[in-house]
């Protein structure tokens, strides 16, 4: 991801972090002795990271907060709660495999068993031809565009 100046990012971004470091230079200002164990290690943690909470306005595309991330490995957890031990190695990686196509043809807007069935190995070049093909008016010439899948090779 590349540095950005200040007028490409979005402004609600930008009123965020205002909001933010706002609220992290009073914290720093604030004299106040914290009475609690819990307000004290809070406070001690986010002055040590201050330089780092507001990475993400240099870059653009980074979010704010860890929601993408959470949510790819909800999947996982899932999994590894619901398995608690009774897979294998082998099994764990395909699953990994699978989940990971399954997940990117989620955020691509593909189905799943539709990439899976068409034989492609790259969901970009399926995502462009699936479209590509449902705006063509003449569905003869979309058939001879097609890319091949492993089945239709086998049967030539």
């Amino acid at each position: 991801m590349r540095p950005l100046d200040a007028g490409c990012l979005k402004t609600t971004k930008w009123g965020l972090a205002v909001g933010l470091l706002a609220r992290a230079q009073d914290l720093e200002s604030c004299k106040q002795t914290f009475q609690t164990e819990i307000a004290r290690k809070c406070k001690a943690r986010l002055e040590k990271n201050r330089s780092r909470l507001f990475t993400f306005l240099d870059y653009d595309g980074v979010p704010w907060n860890n929601n993408n991330a959470e949510h790819a490995i909800k999947a996982i957890a899932l999994l590894r709660r619901d398995f608690s031990g009774l897979s294998t190695e082998k099994g764990i990686r395909e699953y990994s495999i699978l989940l990971s196509i399954c997940e990117t043809c989620k955020c691509k807007g593909v189905s799943f068993l539709e990439f899976l069935q068409s034989g492609e190995r790259d969901i970009d070049v399926f995502a462009e031809f699936k479209w590509g093909h449902a705006r063509r008016a003449d569905a003869s010439v979309a058939r001879l565009e097609r890319p091949l899948t492993a089945t239709a090779c086998r049967q030539k």
